[in-house]
């Protein structure tokens, strides 16, 4: 068995670079995650909270053509994101 993987999980990388759908809104990209990882719905609630992004829950994320949240909160979405996977280890990059 592998050392650098944790036995009975998986790892999980939060990469430096974001890859949201720019037309959804912050709340949107949560409750689609969490509908793909089979997270609790709760648990958006709890994470737009505890990661400060509550106030723009209902702003689009953006892109590169249209203006959307912030760069730093589109680095706390990504880390929502990689949690709600529930990793036992998360590698940020």
């Amino acid at each position: 068995r592998d050392a650098a993987v944790p036995p009975g999980g998986e790892v999980g990388v939060l990469d430096q670079s974001d890859a949201f759908f720019g037309l959804l809104t912050v709340r949107e990209t949560l409750e689609l995650t969490a509908s793909l990882e089979g997270a609790e719905a709760e648990e958006v609630d709890l994470l737009l909270a505890s990661l400060g992004i509550a106030p723009v829950q209902h702003s689009r994320v953006g892109d590169s053509l249209r203006r959307g949240i912030s760069g730093g909160e589109k680095r706390r979405l990504s880390l929502g994101c990689a949690l709600l996977a529930h990793p036992p280890l998360l590698i940020a990059d």
